[in-house]
């Protein structure tokens, strides 16, 4: 048999969904699938209704792991075994339409591209649509054919809604990692690096289903300190090549989804897990940030994880909108500097604002930034500094100047800092 798209399925305690998956795997209308089940060694029945499914359909393989390995390893597995012209994934507690797979086929084969992309639809416990009528992944990729981004640029998710050239990962680094959350990120990152054939079919239905025991229904410790992980992944992979200013925003993207979806963990750290962990949290994203080339850098990173590290607060990252968190920001900074001496370049002028800006905000409002303490303070951060850089904080004394004149007019006609 001439196998079209390979289709892997992880199975792990989903006993109560892998039957409507299924179902919904039957009743294809594209010939010439193979459907490969990877058995992840779970404590419930679900693979009895796939060994089922295998009795009496030649299409079925079976993967047995010898013990539990987790989503990512267990996708792994298959993309070994598979034979098909294109691999594609569903997770067995989801579900896709019946014409899900010859759609996507039929795209592949008239535009000759090596990814194409369907559209994932939410749906909860019950099976009824609750969101996901557009996908906005759908219109990033869109948005990043238009500027011609590189594909992984806007590629970020939604892995198990596309088929992908089963050549794309003949190389043993397009694999899954490890980590039991951003594992597909990290995927779609060394599959799509360097590619940019896609095309996109919003009528292929994937159905996505958000239920209380899927591995994205909440973040905990465990899920943050494995999103740390996949962003070590992928600083492994992209400092392989030369950096650009896609690679270098899209590193700067991940560090800011992942350090807010700690502090979205924290606030709902009910038994004390997350915050058990937060300063091994911070000196484990310190660590990875220190690997940065300058331009994949934003001096903002280090100023909200100092803050949140020496405060236990939350800063925002950018803006200056909040004078009380001017020192933290240039103690950060200044800190940073001092852990990094090759920093050059960006560094010094970000520095220089921050610095400046700083004294700005604190002279147009005294009663936040007292004169003298404050001069005092700026005048200590100012001395860390080597000669490079204190030479571009002078340089930056004329835009100082103008920054403390706006903010004390608006300060003095509408009574607080902008």
């Amino acid at each position: 048999m001439n196998v079209k798209i390979s289709v892997i399925l992880p199975v792990f305690n989903v006993g109560k969904y892998i039957g409507e998956c299924i179902d919904s795997l039957k009743a294809q209308s594209l010939d010439d699938l193979e459907f490969i089940f990877v058995d992840d060694c779970g404590p419930d029945d679900s693979m009895r209704y796939v060994e089922k499914f295998a009795d009496g359909d030649s299409r079925v393989r079976i993967i047995r792991n010898s013990k539990n390995m987790g989503a990512g390893a267990s996708r792994n597995a298959g993309i070994e075994a598979a034979k098909g012209e294109y691999i594609s994934f569903v997770d067995p507690d989801d579900h896709v339409a019946p014409d899900y797979f010859a759609r996507l086929y039929s795209c592949a084969v008239k535009y000759k591209v090596p990814v194409v992309k369907g559209r994932r639809v939410y749906i909860d416990d019950r099976g009824n649509v609750t969101a996901g009528q557009g996908s906005i992944v759908n219109q990033q990729i869109r948005k990043s054919v238009k500027h011609n981004a590189p594909l992984y640029f806007r590629f970020i998710n939604e892995h198990n809604s596309a088929i992908f050239k089963r050549s794309l990962a003949d190389n043993s680094v397009a694999r899954y990692g490890n980590t039991a959350l951003a594992e597909d990120s990290t995927f779609l990152l060394k599959l799509l690096y360097g590619t940019n054939g896609i095309a996109l079919d919003d009528s292929a239905i994937y159905y996505y289903r958000r239920h209380p025991g899927a591995a994205t229904a909440a973040f905990t410790a465990k899920s943050c300190f494995s999103e740390l992980y996949s962003l070590r992944d992928k600083l492994d992979f992209l400092l392989l090549f030369p950096q650009d200013e896609f690679s270098a925003a899209y590193i700067r993207n991940h560090i800011n989804i992942y350090f807010t979806d700690f502090c979205c963990a924290l606030k709902d750290d009910t038994d004390g897990s997350v915050s058990g962990r937060k300063d091994e949290y911070a000196r484990e994203l310190r660590k990875q940030l220190a690997r940065l080339p300058s331009m994949m850098l934003s001096p903002t990173h280090f100023e909200a994880i100092y803050a949140f590290k020496r405060y236990g607060v939350f800063l925002p990252v950018g803006g200056w909108e909040k004078s009380r968190y001017n020192r933290w920001k240039v103690t950060a900074w200044t800190d940073f500097l001092a852990e990094c001496p090759d920093a050059g370049g960006m560094f010094s002028r970000s520095y220089a604002y921050r610095l400046l800006s700083c004294a700005a905000s604190g002279l147009a409002n005294r009663k936040k930034e007292p004169f003298t303490p404050l001069i005092c303070f700026l005048h200590s951060q100012y001395m860390r500094l080597d000669k490079k850089r204190r030479h571009s904080v002078l340089r930056y004394l004329p835009v100082c100047a103008a920054s403390f004149i706006i903010r004390s007019v608006k300060y003095r006609l509408y009574g607080y800092n902008l």
